[in-house]
C-alpha cells in the first residue's frame, strides 16, 4: 500500500509523517458524505535525508496491514 504524506519531524533515520487516509468510498467523499477522514501520524524509517515539510511517498506491506486488521477484529 502506498501513501503520500508530509514530514512533520525528522531525526537521523526516523521521520514522523502526516498522512491523509484514503476514504472507504474510493476517495470520492464529497459524493457519499459518510467519510470523516482524519490525518494520521505515522513514524517511519527513513534512509534518505528529508526536511520538515517535504512530501514523501511511503510504502507498507499490505499483508501486515491485513493481518493486523484481522487480529484487531478478532479481539
Amino acid at each position: 500500500m502506498k501513501q503520500v504524506g508530509t514530514v512533520t519531524w525528522y531525526n537521523g533515520n526516523k521521520a514522523m509523517v502526516k498522512v491523509i487516509r484514503k476514504g472507504a468510498c474510493g476517495d470520492n467523499c464529497s459524493m457519499c458524505g459518510a467519510c470523516h477522514v482524519e490525518p494520521m501520524l505515522v513514524e517511519a524509517e527513513c534512509s534518505l535525508p528529508v526536511s520538515v515539510g517535504d512530501q514523501v511517498e511511503m510504502e507498507s506491506d499490505s499483508r501486515a496491514v491485513i493481518v493486523g486488521l484481522i487480529v484487531l477484529f478478532i479481539l
